[in-house]
């Protein structure tokens, strides 16, 4: 058992508490990433859920646009390293360099998209599996060129070990055994804000689904530009995406198929 103080063991277990007291995923997701940071320092996040086909869906973020999830979200599964390790079906924790040496990490397609824009060098996963079912992960990053600038070591691994199994049976609750897609069709306590249950069914970006919601309180593009501090290009794009993924044509079609 390590040393710890009691103020760390005491935040600890609070954050335990937190963790099976989430409503939904994405309070669970965001829970956890404001809370973690003082136990396991880090610079950048990202907590998402799986789907049943291998995409997944980020439902919480810190230090990541828009753009930037979007890419993760559409490219994981082609540079998901240790998706071998996963069927194994009990939860774990890794860090990048335990699947690929580093000299290979720094010369992958992924570091040069993904990594490298945003000064990441480091990275550890909680892989939140339950029943041999895989529902997501949790990755905390740290960048090159911050006071986090090294790997995550033995007291991180430490620190998520104890909370990997809280966080798979708390998913596994929230999920209740369905596809979180058809859940979130049928019931909505799944999901604390309908701006999350939307981006999950029509797998919305977050900006995609902050529209959605504005478009659905019938505003002009002119607020919403204003209201979101976007371009009218920018909103045109989204708004565009919004149509292919709900398949309708109009802003009228659209707001009938969520109403429906």
């Amino acid at each position: 058992m390590k040393n710890y103080s009691n103020n760390i063991w005491l935040g600890i277990l609070n954050l335990i508490y937190r963790i099976h007291s989430s409503r939904s995923v994405g309070e669970l997701g965001d829970t956890i990433l404001k809370q973690i940071n003082w136990l396991v320092p880090f610079d950048r996040a990202l907590f998402f859920i799986a789907h049943e086909k291998g995409d997944i869906h980020v439902v919480a973020s810190e230090g990541f646009d828009d753009e930037y999830i979007d890419l993760y979200e559409s490219n994981y599964k082609r540079y998901d390293y240790a998706s071998g390790i996963k069927i194994a079906g009990t939860s774990i924790v890794y860090k990048d360099s335990d699947i690929i040496e580093e000299t290979v990490f720094l010369q992958s397609s992924f570091y040069s998209q993904f990594c490298e824009p945003n000064h990441i060098k480091y990275g550890i996963h909680v892989v939140m599996i339950y029943e041999g079912r895989y529902y997501g992960e949790m990755v905390l990053f740290r960048d090159d060129d911050t006071i986090n600038a090294m790997n995550f070591g033995e007291s991180a691994e430490f620190k998520l070990n104890l909370l990997k199994e809280h966080l798979s049976i708390a998913c596994s609750r929230l999920f209740q055994n369905k596809s979180v897609r058809n859940e979130a069709a049928a019931d909505d306590s799944l999901f604390a804000d309908p701006k999350e249950k939307y981006r999950v069914i029509y797998n919305l970006t977050k900006r995609e689904s902050e529209v959605l919601m504005l478009l659905l309180e019938d505003l002009s593009t002119t607020q919403i530009c204003d209201d979101l501090i976007i371009s009218l290009n920018t909103l045109k794009k989204h708004i565009a995406n919004l149509y292919k993924k709900l398949g309708v044509s109009s802003r009228v079609q659209l707001i009938q198929k969520i109403k429906a």
